[in-house]
Parts: C-alpha cells; sequence; structure tokens
C-alpha cells in the first residue's frame, strides 16, 4: 500500500474521495493509501476461498464477501478492504448509506511477501476489537499453507494450520470445513511438501 504523503484526511474527505475515484483506498486514522493489486495466484485462491465458502454456507444464514466488500473498524478509525469476510445474520453498516459493513464473524486474508507480517499481527490486533468477530483465516498463496485463530473467550485464541492438500481446515464459528485441495485448485506453482 503506497500512502498520500504529507496530507490527513478527516473520514468524511476519505469518504468522499473513496467513493469517486476508480481505485480502492484504505483510511487508516487519518492516513489514505492505495490498495496494491494481487498477483494472479492471489486472486485465484481468493476465488476459490469465495466459491468454497459460498457451497459450504448454502444452508446456512450467512454470507461471504469478497475484497470489494469494505470493513469499518470503528475502534481503530479504520476503512479496509479484508480479502474474504462472512457475516451471519443481519448486515450492519457503519452508516445509512450502506457502504461499510461492521460485524463480520470471519475474516480471511491472503498472504503476500509484502503483506504477511502485517496481516499477522498489526492488523489481527485491529480485527480483534471487533464485537462479532470470532475467526481469523491466514492462507499463503505461494505455498499450500492454511493456518485459523478461533476465539473461545475474551482473550483465549485457537489455534489449527493444515499444510497438506488433503488436509481440510474446520471453521469453528461457521461450523464447516474448508479443503485444501479446494482452495488450491488449478493453482500452479504452489510449494508442495514432500509429504504429500
Amino acid at each position: 500500500m503506497n500512502a498520500i504523503k504529507n496530507k490527513t484526511y478527516t473520514v468524511e474527505e476519505y469518504l468522499a474521495m473513496n467513493a469517486a475515484s476508480e481505485e480502492k483506498w484504505e483510511y487508516h486514522d487519518g492516513h489514505v493509501y492505495a490498495m496494491a493489486g494481487g498477483t494472479p495466484k492471489h486472486s485465484r485462491v481468493s476465488a476459490n476461498v469465495i466459491a468454497a465458502l459460498t457451497n459450504g454456507l448454502k444452508d446456512q444464514d450467512c454470507v461471504p464477501y469478497t475484497s470489494d466488500a469494505q470493513l469499518h473498524i470503528a475502534s481503530q478509525n479504520r476503512y479496509v478492504y479484508p480479502d474474504a469476510m462472512v457475516i451471519c445474520g443481519k448486515e450492519e453498516y457503519a452508516d445509512d448509506k450502506q457502504l461499510q459493513l461492521t460485524n463480520p464473524i470471519l475474516i480471511i486474508e491472503v498472504l503476500s511477501e509484502s503483506t504477511k507480517i502485517k496481516d499477522e499481527g498489526e492488523k489481527f490486533n485491529w480485527y480483534k476489537t471487533i464485537p462479532s468477530f470470532k475467526e481469523y483465516v491466514l492462507i499463503e498463496s505461494t505455498a499450500v499453507f492454511v493456518k485459523s485463530f478461533y476465539r473461545e473467550e475474551n482473550d483465549l485464541w485457537k489455534i489449527a494450520s493444515a499444510y497438506k492438500l488433503t488436509d481440510s481446515i474446520y471453521l469453528h464459528s461457521l461450523q464447516i470445513s474448508l479443503s485444501l485441495k479446494d482452495i488450491y485448485n488449478k493453482i500452479e506453482g504452489v510449494i508442495i511438501t514432500e509429504n504429500q
């Protein structure tokens, strides 16, 4: 992400700029950042995840959203675009325009070398402040590896990981499993361990 230097924006200025732009911009407590485009592998993993979630949730009152849906993290004064998120029940919005969602139960980030550290650390800490948020899933785009963090209590998180195409990752918040074979379907060049 590239910041617009030497300028601080109000939320109102940011929202007007973002609505008028063909690009996506994130807002981080007064600072505005352009969203970088992802690699084809990143895009394919994201598409596979949305397809798997859509299929797995067809009988539930839960809906997956792509990275085009914006999330408002009120406690952090941030507007961001996760790679995927799921909302169960009624959607809640930051304002009457119904453009920024506020109540995901699950958030997924597809990792790249440039975002990995931020996704695993700082961004996770922002997401933890969302009252509805129960589960965080990190997916490698260049290697077969998925890690999930599930909130059992306020500050107690259960961690699970999967790294074989024959594995599945169980999503506690949704009570469904995602197959790694589905997540990495038709993606060439991902690193696979020798055990597979």
